[in-house]
């Protein structure tokens, strides 16, 4: 284990969790889109003839190809017309859910008279968006950036309404980690943690797992997380723990991705992440009848890993967040399994040997295939760390000391996939033309 000298508080991480973990209704990507035309609407005080978006190339990719929810449509340039006839910015990341059918034709109509321009802009937060709105010769713009419903400026006219100050972070270190966060302090949290202080995640249970249901039920996008299960079903079998919680978890994706109209719960800014992070958590602990605090305290440390690991990456990057996720479902498995601290480490050192290099190319319906690969290798690393332990190893990345292999996975995700983003934006774009 790393030391620091800061001595981070069980309140402090729950903190930190409950900022990270949220209610999202669609991708959050088109949604802060729509988040920032609504901002800058209510700003200009009427209804925008036209919107320019400027995006960072990251938000781009991932907004450009994802179901908006409750509409059969994809993409940014919807969810920011929708965000023209609907919402409200103290909504947040359910800023769509007023959407109607007689707001997605006008929506619709909007687009397709060429009212909403997009612009990819260079030198900016991975995590940017600015809407600029006009109308009867008046203008207004909002950004948001670094996170999904963080504002950092507003305008009217010129005139700057609103300027974020500078944010100082007593203990966040120059590398975006919290400083005295690690593997060991989260595992003392879900052993230490007072049953009531953290029984809010059970929240990620009530809305992530309806969702999945809803997945299963119907035929949505891939359909991935019911076709892990077809042929179990087929033959009258019962699918294995691995492919049980690799269906959940991607049945979930399967139909957020497609605009399913119910909202989940996050982590990091992610929906996907929330899912992949809570279902197999959950049916780990319906398996072995566990209770609502167990439950709760494995969930915590299943959100809480996530977290660590994505504060050096940020919230949008050439790394694939479905690995940090899957690690944390990972981790909340073993420790349901009574697995110690050490199986713990060795889960996330399995995990960042075998999916390291996996990449995003953009928010979408095959998502819930990556789910599903990464929930069943989480679940082969619970087996090779609780259930059939070996000599711990270190190799390529993987280091002894578990917070250097996850610093090692950062720079991977910040630094060696920098030239990543660019060629993929390339790609995405010769698939558009």
């Amino acid at each position: 284990m790393t030391t620091t000298e800061h001595k981070i508080d069980n309140g402090q991480i729950i903190d930190l969790i409950q900022h990270d973990v949220e209610l999202a209704l669609g991708c959050t990507e088109p949604i802060a889109v729509a988040l920032a035309v609504v901002k800058a609407k209510e700003i200009l005080g009427l209804t925008p003839e036209s919107v320019q978006l400027k995006v960072s190339g990251n938000m781009y990719k991932n907004a450009m190809s994802v179901g908006i929810p409750n509409t059969k449509h994809k993409g940014m340039l919807i969810a920011a017309a929708l965000g023209v006839f609907s919402g409200k910015s103290s909504y947040l990341l359910e800023v769509l859910k007023d959407v109607n059918h007689e707001i997605i034709e006008e929506a619709q109509t909007y687009v397709e008279q060429g009212k909403v321009e997009v612009k990819v802009i260079e030198n900016v937060d991975k995590l940017y968006v600015e809407a600029v709105v006009f109308a009867e010769g008046e203008t207004a713009n909002a950004v948001i950036e670094t996170r999904h419903t963080e504002f950092s400026a507003y305008s009217k006219n010129g005139d700057i309404m609103f300027e974020r100050p500078e944010a100082k972070h007593a203990h966040i270190l120059s590398d975006g980690s919290v400083e005295g966060l690690s593997i060991a302090r989260i595992y003392e949290l879900g052993q230490t943690a007072k049953f009531e202080e953290i029984k809010f995640i059970l929240d990620t249970v009530k809305y992530n797992k309806r969702v999945s249901e809803e997945g299963l039920k119907n035929n949505y996008g891939l359909q991935v997380g019911k076709r892990l299960l077809s042929t179990f079903d087929k033959e009258g079998l019962t699918a294995d723990l691995a492919t049980r919680a690799a269906a959940r978890a991607a049945a979930g994706s399967d139909a957020r991705m497609a605009g399913c109209g119910l909202p989940v719960m996050t982590n990091s800014g992610s929906g996907n992440q929330g899912i992949t992070v809570t279902l197999p958590v959950l049916e780990m602990a319906e398996t072995i009848n566990a209770t609502e605090e167990q439950l709760a305290r494995a969930l915590i440390v299943a959100h809480a890993i996530p977290i660590h690991i994505k504060k050096r990456i940020g919230p949008l990057s050439a790394l694939c967040g479905i690995l940090p996720a899957s690690i944390g479902a990972g981790a909340g498995v073993a420790f349901l399994k009574n697995g110690g601290l050490e199986a713990i480490e060795n889960v996330v050192k399995y995990m960042v040997a075998n999916l390291s290099g996996m990449i995003c190319d953009g928010a979408k319906p095959s998502c819930a295939l990556k789910i599903g690969s990464s929930i069943q290798a989480a679940m082969q690393a619970v087996n090779f760390s609780v259930d059939d332990p070996i000599q711990p190893f270190a190799d390529g990345i993987v280091h002894e000391d578990v917070e250097i292999t996850i610093k090692n996975l950062a720079q991977l995700g910040v630094k060696g996939l920098e030239k990543v983003d660019p060629m993929m934006l390339e790609v995405l774009n010769d698939k558009c033309d």
